[in-house]
């Protein structure tokens, strides 16, 4: 999802696209200015360690795929 986005809208999100794994919401923007360099979009996956896996200023469904795996 996107700076800015409600919790309601990632939920709603997460099951068009029947995701397995957290989709959360960023309110106020804090994750988007602390974790991007402000191109949209950027796409970031973080395990549950809070390691950042995987990054991307497009959106590659394929590669995306991978790193989840």
């Amino acid at each position: 999802m996107g700076a800015l986005e409600t919790s309601e809208a990632c939920r709603k999100w997460k099951e068009e696209f029947e995701l397995d794994i957290p989709v959360v919401a960023d309110d106020d923007g804090t994750l988007f200015r602390r974790l991007t360099n402000g191109w949209v979009p950027c796409n970031i996956l973080v395990g549950p360690d809070g390691r950042v896996l995987f990054t991307e200023n497009e959106f590659d469904e394929a590669a995306y795929s991978i790193a989840i795996d």
